[in-house]
Order: C-alpha cells, then sequence, then structure tokens
C-alpha cells in the first residue's frame, strides 16, 4: 500500500515545490511586452490624454545576447498619439528598487535592444532620448534629451517642445541584479486650431498695447 501511495507523495510534493517557487516571483514581472517587435501599446487621443505605465523590471542584462538567466525581464511598450494631439511631458511619478534604471525612445520602432551588447550601437543611432534614473528625477524630457549629455547621434528632439502625432516607442530596463518598481505619466494634449492660436496672439498683442 506504501508503494501505490509513493508516486502521489512524491507527485504533490512536486506541485508543492512548483507552487513555492510560484510564490516568488515579483510582483507584476513579465505583465508588459518583453518583445521589442511586439510591444504593448497606449494611446493620447480623443479617448484620453493622460497614460500611465507601472511596472515591476528585474535581472533585464541581457548582454550574453540570450535571456540572461530565466528571470530577464525588459519592458517595451508604444506611446501613440493621435492626429490632432501631442505628448507634452512625461514624469516618473514612482521609481524604487537597487542602483539605476535605464530607459529611452525611439520614433515608430526602437533600432535594437539596448540589453544586448551588439544592438547597442543600433539603439543609439534611432533613439530621440535616453537617460539613466536613479528615482531623484520628475520630468523626464531634459533627461531623454541629454543622454550622454546630448553629443550621441541618437539624441533627437527638442525637450522644450512637445512632440508632434506619431509612434513612440519606448524601452525600460533594469540594470541592477534585483527588481526597480516604476511609474510613468505620459500627458498629452489637443494641438491648438490655427483660429485658436490667432485669437491667442491676438489677445496677447493687445494686453502688451494696453500696458505701454
Amino acid at each position: 500500500m506504501n508503494s501505490k501511495l509513493t508516486p502521489i507523495r512524491q507527485a504533490i510534493t512536486g506541485l508543492a515545490a512548483i507552487l513555492t517557487f510560484a510564490l516568488v516571483l515579483p510582483v507584476n514581472a513579465q505583465d508588459l511586452s518583453d518583445d521589442i517587435f511586439n510591444p504593448d501599446v497606449f494611446t493620447i487621443g480623443a479617448s484620453g490624454t493622460l497614460v500611465t505605465v507601472s511596472n515591476s523590471v528585474f535581472e533585464s542584462d541581457l548582454s550574453d545576447g540570450t535571456t540572461g538567466n530565466r528571470f530577464g525581464d525588459i519592458d517595451f511598450f508604444n506611446i501613440q498619439v493621435d492626429s490632432g494631439f501631442q505628448l507634452d511631458s512625461i514624469f516618473l511619478d514612482f521609481f524604487d528598487g537597487d542602483g539605476q534604471a535605464f530607459t529611452g525612445f525611439a520614433e515608430n520602432q526602437l533600432g535594437g535592444n539596448p540589453a544586448i551588447a551588439d544592438q547597442q550601437p543600433a539603439f543609439i543611432e534611432t533613439a530621440l532620448g535616453f537617460t539613466l534614473i536613479d528615482g531623484t528625477e520628475s520630468s523626464l524630457f531634459d533627461d531623454l534629451a541629454a543622454g550622454a549629455s546630448g553629443t550621441l547621434p541618437g539624441i533627437g528632439f527638442d525637450p522644450g517642445s512637445s512632440l508632434e502625432a506619431g509612434t513612440y516607442a519606448f524601452v525600460f530596463q533594469n540594470t541592477g541584479s534585483n527588481v526597480n518598481n516604476y511609474t510613468l505619466t505620459f500627458s498629452g494634449s489637443a494641438v491648438p486650431e490655427p483660429s485658436s492660436m490667432f485669437v491667442l496672439a491676438f489677445f496677447g498683442l493687445a494686453t502688451l498695447s494696453r500696458r505701454r
């Protein structure tokens, strides 16, 4: 009778080990795309001009050209800005974890995965901006535009202006060995119509004249 129960006990023990293993995985792990060619998509447009991206990334060192380890994680997502709208700001609302994280973006699609050594030159060549994050940042437009002091070929947007309608491909990577938790908020707005801009300019000039 004991010999018949042994396989059952082994199966139960194995199942318990699997469940225990699953419980120690980081919260929110892998709930954003790890695939550079199939990113998650968030839209700024008539349906909403505020997008919040919140997740955990962990052990995303893929420098050997593979997943590095079974927990390797990196987030790829697109911010789609619909026609008639613009992206005005990116804020880091929350960040914790070990060391620094890395984020960057390009128009339409990233040229390469920055976590893989031999793809980094292609990533830099196409990037509009990138930066390291340690939790002290708030507004990221300036930081993204100043990547490597703005001297690398990929830096290509004016942080003082809104980004026009289009697709912007982002990557968020942990550079440490544990877990980074982060929340990014992307804020957009409708592009002012030419007539509205004319009225604003007219009233601005009128106010100036009165002051004089």
